[in-house]
């Protein structure tokens, strides 16, 4: 469902994890560990990597509105243009059901990373389950990933893709993508033929 901050203001910003007393002290030691890096933090870039630490032990700890915090705080220092910052904000964003956010921040993510098919599996799962993205909006968003994708590390959009189109029954485009999988990951090949020959048993 599309979100409309105007009937929904308040976001998540804590969450119950569920850790033992050896993971929580992980996190506070490398909570600590950050926080002491950040004091002794000369560069731009010293701080971004700092931030992104202390930020990555409070989303752990559960605390979602701090570490969002952190994240952006980040930013500021992210001299480098690095996307890595902007699909931690979009997933803490996610969990804190800021949808509107989350979708900024993963386009921005995209802007800088868009060979990196991760980050258009993460858009289009957003699009697909929080804003009622239409199959053709979808097939869009499938084809741009496809396009910037560079050969051999696109084969996650591939099977995505091939699901994406047994889901609106294109068939015979989808026994098409298993087989350009195929091709990608021949490692794989048993597992992707028995796709194909699944596909091609509903087709007769």
């Amino acid at each position: 469902m599309i979100q409309d901050r105007a009937d929904k203001p308040n976001f998540v910003n804590e969450v119950n994890r569920t850790l033992t007393d050896e993971q929580r002290k992980i996190y506070l030691d490398r909570l600590a560990e950050g926080e002491r890096k950040l004091t002794e933090a000369n560069t731009d870039l010293e701080k971004y990597e700092a931030y992104i630490v202390i930020g990555n032990q409070k989303y752990g700890l559960g605390q979602l509105g701090k570490a969002k915090e952190d994240y952006l705080k980040a930013e500021r220092y992210n001299v480098e243009n690095q996307a890595g910052v902007y699909t931690l904000l979009y997933q803490v964003e996610l969990e804190m059901q800021d949808y509107e956010s989350a979708k900024e921040h993963i386009l921005k993510a995209l802007e800088l990373g868009a060979g990196t098919p991760d980050i258009w599996i993460k858009y289009i799962t957003l699009m697909k389950e929080y804003f009622n993205a239409n199959s053709e909006q979808l097939d869009k968003i499938f084809q741009d990933a496809l396009a910037a994708v560079p050969d051999k590390t696109e084969i996650d959009i591939v099977t995505r893709y091939a699901q994406f189109l047994e889901e609106t029954r294109n068939l015979k485009d989808a026994i098409g993508y298993w087989q350009k999988a195929i091709e990608l990951f021949p490692l794989r090949k048993s597992l992707y033929q028995a796709e194909i020959d699944r596909l091609e048993k509903l087709i007769e």
